[in-house]
């Protein structure tokens, strides 16, 4: 980033952090653009303030996606933390892949860290700022233990957490717990979500896509209504 654009960036961020600790206000659940998925949500989208759990083998684009969001929504920037391990043998984010949901470098922060105490320290940290913003981490798993102290953090923040684990198996204080994976047979962007662990709501099952155009998610033409998910399915 340009010099000037960060020291625009900077003021535009203290800005924000004014203008908030001027009203005090808790920041609004974000809204997907789907009202299949938002109305399976307590609070009529997916909660700020707090921490999100991620899985799945699409779960990168579908927290891509949902960051996208964020910023259209008045989050101030997008710091998304990086595995170095995982990184040096998937690559690093690509940018015309992350602009493809609308995010702009200028709002985009790349984080590399070395080990998992790194990650939850620097997701911890950002959450914790008094700015409304979204985080992303990538960890091997959640334990109840840190995502606790993470979801403390996005409250005291007002920010949202977007943790990409590899497995989800244990308990965990994660508002909204979900698995994204492709659709089969289908372009990128269709994906099918299961909310298997939703605070104050029912989990369910849909299919949902990614419109480009629109920048929001939508449900598949011609789609059923969300099917509960059965307790241990």
């Amino acid at each position: 980033m340009r010099d000037d654009a960060r020291c625009a960036l900077l003021a535009s961020l203290r800005a924000k952090v004014r203008a908030l600790e001027r009203t005090g206000a808790p920041p609004p659940p974000l809204a997907t653009g789907c009202p299949a998925f938002d109305g399976l949500l307590p609070e009529g989208g997916v909660a700020s303030g707090a921490v999100h759990e991620l899985s799945g083998s699409a779960k990168e684009a579908f927290a891509a996606a949902l960051a996208a969001r964020a910023l259209a929504q008045g989050a101030a920037l997008l710091l998304w933390c990086e595995d170095c391990s995982r990184s040096a043998h998937r690559g690093r984010l690509y940018g015309p892949g992350l602009a493809r949901f609308g995010i702009a470098p200028a709002r985009l922060w790349l984080l590399a860290c070395r080990d998992r105490r790194e990650m939850l320290q620097a997701l911890e940290e950002a959450l914790a700022f008094p700015l409304p913003l979204c985080a992303v981490g990538e960890l091997d798993v959640l334990d109840f233990t840190a995502s606790r102290r993470l979801q403390l953090a996005a409250e005291k923040g007002g920010g949202m957490g977007l943790v990409l684990v590899e497995r989800a198996p244990g308990p965990s204080a994660a508002r909204l717990r979900l698995r994204i994976d492709p659709e089969p047979g289908g372009e990128p962007g269709l994906w099918r979500v299961e909310l298997w662990r939703v605070k104050g709501g029912v989990p369910a099952r849909l299919r949902m896509r990614w419109d480009e155009t629109a920048l929001a998610f939508a449900a598949l033409p011609g789609l059923p209504p969300p099917v509960a998910a059965a307790d241990g399915d």
